[in-house]
């Protein structure tokens, strides 16, 4: 459209365009954080449900208790409607 309109002003001349760059930066940061924020609650999350495969099933080899553990937390996060990360 601008190119049909022959107007040749930079898009961050114009203030809609530069107000809309701005409110992308900021939703950027948030997301930034709440994805951290996510990253973090799903290690707790595996910690906690490592301890409790740990103990039902205690003879089992380290590998197969961790695997056993991203699955019930991969589960968990699915039915929380999250991304697994």
């Amino acid at each position: 459209i601008r190119q049909q309109l022959n107007l040749n002003e930079p898009d961050e001349n114009i203030p809609s365009v530069a107000r809309d760059q701005k409110n992308l930066q900021i939703l950027r940061k948030k997301l930034a954080g709440l994805t951290g924020q996510l990253a973090d609650l799903r290690s707790a999350l595996f910690q906690e449900e490592y301890k409790e495969v740990k103990k039902a099933h205690g003879g089992w080899a380290e590998d197969q208790l961790k695997q056993e553990t991203e699955k019930r937390v991969v589960k968990i996060l699915e039915k929380l409607g999250l991304p697994t990360i």
